[in-house]
């Protein structure tokens, strides 16, 4: 007997719980989103590295949520570095530089950063964090 199987012979057992499995996509989803590993990639200016980063990591697998910040976020995005990344056939064209704070009490599993003033400024998240 699958596990879908299980939940639903559960909660036909139990109708006034809260199991609310309705199909086995629905479960299948469920299980997805609770595998999935959360990854936050800092730099200074979040304009090229933790952007080319984000971008590379997350075309290696959906399974993990991928985010770039910048502890001094630039106005936008480096253009060489879209171009690079356009070239290996990662489009971040549409990413734009994002202030550390924003995702400051977040849950994490990784927090990375991809240089030295950002690991030397980073700021103390009051979210969990896995691996720093």
């Amino acid at each position: 007997m699958s596990q879908f199987e299980n939940l639903k012979m559960i909660r036909n057992c139990c109708s006034d719980s809260a199991i609310s499995m309705n199909s086995e996509k629905e479960f299948e989803n469920e299980k997805m989103r609770k595998l999935k590993m959360k990854v936050l990639i800092l730099c200074t200016g979040n304009s090229c590295r933790s952007q080319m980063a984000q971008g590379f990591l997350q075309s290696f697998d959906n399974n993990i949520e991928v985010y770039s910040a910048g502890t001094a976020p630039a106005k936008q995005i480096n253009q060489k570095a879209v171009k690079v990344m356009a070239e290996a056939g990662v489009d971040i064209s549409s990413h734009y530089p994002k202030q550390v704070d924003f995702y400051i009490h977040d849950e994490w599993d990784y927090v990375i950063t991809v240089c030295d003033d950002a690991n030397e400024t980073c700021p103390v998240f009051t979210g969990k964090v896995k691996h720093r």
